[in-house]
């Protein structure tokens, strides 16, 4: 049987009541892997979301598309690969992007895109939605 499964992990949680805008803080695993808070504390912006996914072996996510992330929308979804491999497939829209690990990408995700896992190994990536401020548009002006 062919694994075709994505996992999701998420390492922040929202704090307030729901009449307010929350702050998302780390849950407590998070609090045990400073590595991994360090990557979060990097980025000087809020977040929505910082959670890891794992595509299995073989898995396939079908075309579907990120609405509102998107720097016009004030909110990005940045990629880092923390494993991966030349099997592993991402489609923007038809193109193929290669994404490597160690590497930090913000692509237009509010177009369709798709993912392959062609290779025998799970493809790790943190994935971390931020509200665009003034140090992130300056981040990616440079």
């Amino acid at each position: 049987m062919k694994p075709e499964t994505l996992w999701s992990k998420h390492l922040i949680e929202p704090i307030g009541t729901p009449d307010e805008v929350p702050d998302f803080l780390p849950y407590e695993a998070l609090q045990k892997c400073p590595y991994l808070l360090s990557i979060l504390n990097t980025f000087e912006c809020n977040k929505e979301t910082f959670r890891i996914h794992i595509l299995d072996p073989g898995a396939h996510i079908r075309p579907y598309r990120d609405l509102g992330c998107r720097l016009e929308d004030r909110k990005v979804r940045l990629h880092i690969p923390v494993k991966t491999d030349d099997g592993v497939q991402l489609l923007l829209n038809n193109n193929p992007v290669k994404m490597k690990a160690g590497e930090c990408w913000n692509c237009n995700f509010h177009i369709t895109h798709e993912i392959r896992n062609n290779s025998k190994e799970p493809r790790v990536h943190l994935i971390m939605d931020c509200i665009v401020n003034d140090w992130l548009k300056t981040l990616f002006k440079r």
